[in-house]
């Protein structure tokens, strides 16, 4: 496919390839784009077809960088022009349904003398999208300025639309009380959606931009070879800790693609300082990346990837003494210290996992600990190919502690899987063992003993 530069090049040389070429290129998401706005096939084409109308009188002498920012800002501008003309005739649409979402936390109660000006709106908007961590960002951009629908956002994401929708709420709701707090609580639909086309285009950048396949790699993780359908997920999401420490299911859930399950956890954050020297020098590293990182790389940033040769080390390393050892003797495979932080070089959350092979059983043991820089809740779940089923039961332990543990039937690899799940003030340790039918009380024997040396003081 062209490079930019040259499609750019092109346009310099009035060279009607270039159309062709931006087309080819990123005409798919121009149309859908559109299309979600106007909610018309053949509106969404003229409209698209004026935006690159719009890129050839504007190039030269702007030599836009990115492009594709570029020429979606013109197709959503001439979109909503559309929109607004035709609104009267109340043509449904996943805009307009993400508007009427968006009215119950901006409510119009001032006069339009009150009203500020859509770019200082925008502004303000700019200043709460700077409070969300990443992913949340690119998901209320998807749905506000975008106008993906759930579906979409879940599908651009990983994430269930039960999750996609959960968030959306607490976002509005976190936005509303911004909003009224900043003074920019007063507004109409159509003042909110001037605001938007008047944002950084860097949001729209990491909106576009957002890697599929690396945007959680502390998240996901394949259990073999030979379970490649098993996915392990462990997302982020927002809200206050609870004086109760544990995990409780949110939903059970299954669609044509996959099955799954998510799981609240209340868990305390970590003040970052707590953590080793070295862990907080990692924030440097994660910082630099941000700023090298070009929004089109095949990577993201936001992770240091560390191995060890002993689990043993690497709680050294992180030098939190509420990490616990585990007094087992079987044999390590490998151990990873994964470090996740964000643009300021500031440490989110630390992921330690430890990999083993028991006999036949595969087994992965996770600790997580999230800093006081992630204000958001947790919730961790497990995505699996679809039609698969889960039981739920507790195991207490010697001391008297509660591990969650989900069972799930075998799948087309003819292999189980068991996930403990233990919160033990601010760690949260899992579980996750992979077996085969005949080791069933082994892996059982095997997840009880786990919780019962974890839970030793």
């Amino acid at each position: 496919m062209t490079d930019d530069e040259k499609i750019i090049d092109m346009f310099f040389e009035r060279s009607e390839q270039g159309i062709r070429e931006l087309d080819m290129k990123y005409g798919k998401i121009c149309h859908n784009l559109s299309y979600n706005i106007v909610n018309n096939r053949q509106d969404a084409e003229e409209c698209v077809n004026d935006a690159y109308l719009g890129a050839w009188n504007a190039i030269p002498p702007v030599r836009p960088n990115p492009l594709l920012a570029y020429i979606v800002k013109i197709v959503r501008n001439i979109s909503l022009k559309i929109y607004w003309r035709k609104e009267a005739a109340k043509r449904s649409g996943h805009y307009k349904i993400a508007l009427e979402e968006i009215e119950g936390c901006i409510a119009d109660r001032k006069t339009v003398e009150d009203e500020i000006e859509a770019r200082e709106l925008a502004r303000i908007i700019e200043g709460f999208l700077e409070t969300l961590p990443l992913e949340n960002r690119v998901i209320f951009m998807r749905r506000y300025w975008f106008a993906d629908s759930y579906k979409d956002i879940a599908g651009f994401t990983g994430l269930s639309e039960k999750n996609i929708s959960v968030r959306l709420t607490r976002i509005r709701e976190k936005m509303k009380q911004y909003l009224i707090e900043t003074g920019g609580g007063y507004m109409n639909a159509k003042k909110f959606s001037d605001a938007m086309s008047e944002l950084d285009t860097k949001y729209i950048e990491e909106a576009l931009s957002y890697n599929t396949s690396a945007r959680r790699p502390h998240r996901l993780r394949r259990v073999s070879v030979a379970l490649a359908a098993a996915i392990l997920a462990i997302l982020l999401m927002g809200a206050a800790v609870a004086n109760a420490f544990g995990t409780q299911i949110i939903e059970f859930f299954t669609s044509h693609t996959e099955s799954g399950y998510d799981l609240d956890v209340t868990i305390k954050k970590v003040p970052a300082e707590d953590l080793s020297k070295d862990v907080l020098e990692a924030g440097n590293v994660i910082e630099q990346q941000f700023e090298n990182h070009n929004v089109y790389d095949s990577w993201y940033p936001g992770e240091r990837q560390t191995a060890f040769s002993t689990r043993d080390k690497a709680c050294e390393y992180i030098g939190f003494d509420q990490l616990k050892p585990i007094d087992w003797d079987f044999e390590e495979q490998k151990t990873t210290l994964s470090i996740m932080g964000n643009e300021k070089g500031q440490i989110l959350s630390l992921n330690l996992e430890t990999a083993y092979v028991i006999n036949d059983m595969r087994v992965q043991f996770f600790s997580q600990i999230y800093t006081e820089n992630y204000d958001e809740e947790l919730i961790c779940g497990v995505r699996d190919p679809a039609g698969a089923e889960y039981e739920e039961s507790y195991y207490t332990t010697n001391s008297n502690k509660q591990c969650h543990i989900i069972n799930t039937p075998a799948r087309e690899s003819d292999y189980l899987c068991l996930d403990g799940y233990i919160v033990d003030g601010y760690i949260l340790y899992d579980l996750h063992i992979a077996y085969k039918e005949r080791d069933s009380a082994q892996a059982m024997e095997l997840m009880h003993q786990w919780a019962d040396l974890l839970s030793n003081d």
